[in-house]
């Protein structure tokens, strides 16, 4: 087993040492020997220490290399973090190597408790060069852990902040061009209200700017990311479930104040049916959107037609677009806004049938998607009056106009340039 992970360390190590090695010039031709032989000295230099550890990447974010490389101190050279755990009472390590006249050598060992890395964030947090590591570190299985920042300098690490958290980000929300931190924290007790902190490098230490308390409790909350409003300004969109309902907080930070958008513990304005999707830009224009359920529509969370709003810094609701999504089969389908309202779906093997109710009460069929799977799918996909609304590897989607279609102002041109396939970060968990 031992053997094995040492061998995918050296593989990772090699993509590491190689990301950003071109061969765009004849100069460049020798970069791939000359990386190789950093390889090999960074992984003699890793095995020289690793005696009694083992490998331990971070379980979360998006930095899950069990090494890692960073500009710690800003001389322009990379410095190597490699994640391992011991037996002792600090059992985990980060292990900081950087490259010397004779070779790479181990700089500093920090030592941390818990019993995982949880994530790891690299962000310049001051005006020295280089940035700063954000470690996150789970307590067993606790919803709080700790998070640790470290600043570099003379390639000694610098602990510049350590607090509990249940979630953390990166982010600029004033944009200075420095990052700040964005740290969640649970209630005094469990069914307290959670709370996000945005904390910055000001007057030579990490300060906290502002704290404001969400809608629901930490373990409620499903994810914590960074957006853009209506009006431009990037803000924080935490995501709960509270029972069967959504709950969104936004804040923002304007003009020295961190503030909510959607008034924290008010849960009208923010909430809504609980929905299979997170905010997002939905319609690439930059702006963050937030999913909601149109009242009346299958309750089936996996089928749901779904209004999408952005909000300014000043609260006002702006609509932009209103979709029908099948996240089981991992598409959606883009509405005029009256028919979102009418429309009625059913389904029944690989096809979703499309309708809406005439003034008898009797259901008119506009159209029909098909999610073909079989070995003959690209056949079945232009039968009976069919066409294609988008290949994958493994199924097409096709779609037919009904009897209703042309009333409804429904063509095969609005069908194919409606059809978008699902976000790949619609998934809840991301704290």
């Amino acid at each position: 087993m031992r053997r094995g992970i040492k061998m995918a360390i050296s593989v990772m190590l090699l993509s590491v040492l190689l990301s950003g090695c071109g061969l765009r010039t004849v100069g460049e031709m020798y970069c791939l020997p000359r990386r190789s032989a950093e390889f090999r000295e960074l992984q003699t230099a890793i095995d020289a220490v690793m005696t009694d550890l083992e490998y331990s990447a971070p379980r979360a974010g998006e930095n899950r290399q069990t090494v890692q490389a960073a500009d710690l101190d800003g001389d322009g050279e990379n410095e190597y973090l490699l994640f391992a755990k011991s037996s002792d009472e600090k059992p985990l390590r980060i292990l900081v190597f950087g490259k010397t006249e004779s070779g790479y050598r181990l700089l500093q060992t920090i030592e941390n408790t818990g019993s995982a890395f949880d994530r790891v964030e690299y962000v310049q947090l001051d005006d020295r060069a280089g940035v700063e590591a954000v470690i996150g570190c789970q307590i067993s299985n606790q919803v709080r852990r700790t998070l640790s920042v470290y600043g570099f300098e003379e390639n000694r690490a610098e602990l510049l902040m350590s607090t509990g958290y249940s979630g953390f980000l990166t982010a600029d929300l004033d944009g200075c061009g420095r990052g700040e931190l964005v740290i969640l924290s649970p209630g005094a007790a469990e069914l307290d209200s959670a709370s996000v902190a945005l904390c910055c490098f000001t007057q030579g230490k990490i300060q906290k700017l502002g704290e404001i308390p969400l809608s629901a409790s930490a373990d409620c909350v499903n994810r914590l990311a960074v957006g853009t409003l209506q009006s431009g300004e990037s803000a924080v969109f935490a995501e709960s479930i509270v029972g069967q309902t959504l709950v969104t907080d936004v804040l923002a930070y304007r003009n020295g104040e961190f503030f909510s958008v959607l008034p924290a513990g008010e849960m009208g304005s923010g909430a809504r049916p609980a929905c299979p999707v997170y905010a997002d830009d939905i319609d690439g224009d930059g702006v963050t959107e937030i999913p909601a359920p149109v009242p009346g529509q299958n309750a089936d969370t996996t089928r749901q037609v779904i209004r999408w709003f952005a909000l300014t810094a000043g609260g006002k609701v702006v609509d932009k677009l209103f979709a029908f999504h099948q996240l089981d089969e991992g598409w959606y389908l883009q509405l005029e806004g009256a028919l979102a309202y009418r429309l009625r779906t059913a389904r029944e093997g690989d096809s979703t049938l499309f309708s809406v109710q005439d003034d008898q009460q009797q259901d008119v069929p506009l159209f029909t998607v098909y999610a073909l799977t079989g070995s003959e799918r690209e056949r079945d996909a232009v039968l009976e009056g069919r066409f294609v609304l988008y290949r994958g590897e493994n199924v097409v989607y096709a779609a037919a106009l009904e009897s209703g279609a042309a009333a409804a102002g429904i063509t095969r041109e609005k069908l194919c340039d409606g059809f978008h396939l699902n976000h790949t970060d619609w998934n809840f968990g991301e704290i």
